[in-house]
C-alpha cells in the first residue's frame, strides 16, 4: 500500500476519534517515508490525545528537525506544550512560529493568552491587537482560550466535507481560510 494511502487512513481514523489506530497508521506511512514531517507530526498529535506526552513532543521535535522553517511545527508543539503548562518553552515556540510567519494571527492570538496568564498584560494585549489586526477586526479581543489548530471547530458548510487536517493546512496556507477561521473564533464559534 502506498504512504499516501496510509496516511489518509490514519488521518480518517484520528478524525473519528481511534488515535491508536491512527498512530498505527502514520507508522506505516513513516516506515515508508521517515522523512515525511508531516506525517511525524500529525503522529505526534495522535499521541497527544491519548496522553502520550513525551511521545508526542518527541515526534514534533523530529518534524522541526525535518522542517525548521515551517511555522506549523512551531506552533503544534507550543499548542502542546502550553497545554502541559510548559508555558515558557510555549511562549519561545510560537514567537519563532509568527518569526517565520508574521501573519499567523492564530499564532499572536495564543501568545497573548500565555502572556496573559503569566500576567504580562501590556504585552499580551499587544498580541491580541496584532492578531485583530491581521483578520481585520476593529473590536477589542475577546478571551475564548488557546485556539488548537488540530481540530478546529468552523461548521461552514464550504469546509463541512473536509478532513480537520486538511483544513489545518489550509489555515496555515491560504490567508484567507485563516482570516475566516480567526473571525469564526473571534465571533464565539457562531
Amino acid at each position: 500500500m502506498e504512504k499516501h494511502d496510509q496516511f489518509k487512513k490514519a488521518e480518517s481514523q484520528f478524525e473519528s476519534g481511534d488515535f491508536l489506530g491512527s498512530i498505527q497508521l502514520y507508522t506505516l506511512a513513516i516506515e515508508l517515508d521517515p522523512q515525511n514531517a508531516q506525517y511525524i507530526s500529525q503522529r505526534g498529535v495522535a499521541f497527544f490525545r491519548i496522553g502520550k506526552n513525551e511521545e508526542a513532543l518527541y515526534d514534533l521535535d523530529q518534524a522541526m528537525k525535518l522542517e525548521p522553517n515551517n511555522p506549523y511545527r512551531y506552533s503544534s508543539r507550543a499548542f502542546i506544550l502550553s497545554n502541559l503548562n510548559r508555558i515558557d518553552d510555549a511562549i519561545k515556540d510560537y514567537e519563532k512560529a509568527i518569526e517565520l510567519d508574521p501573519e499567523d494571527a492564530i499564532a499572536y492570538n495564543n501568545l497573548g493568552l500565555l502572556h496573559e496568564k503569566k500576567g504580562f498584560d501590556r504585552i499580551a494585549k499587544t498580541h491580541f491587537e496584532k492578531a485583530d489586526e491581521l483578520v481585520g477586526e476593529e473590536e477589542k479581543h475577546i478571551e475564548k482560550g488557546p485556539v488548537d489548530h488540530h481540530r478546529p471547530l468552523i461548521k461552514e458548510n464550504k469546509y463541512k466535507n473536509i478532513s480537520y487536517w486538511k483544513f489545518v493546512t489550509m489555515v496555515f496556507t491560504d490567508s484567507k481560510v485563516r482570516k475566516e477561521f480567526f473571525q469564526f473564533i473571534k465571533n464565539g464559534l457562531k
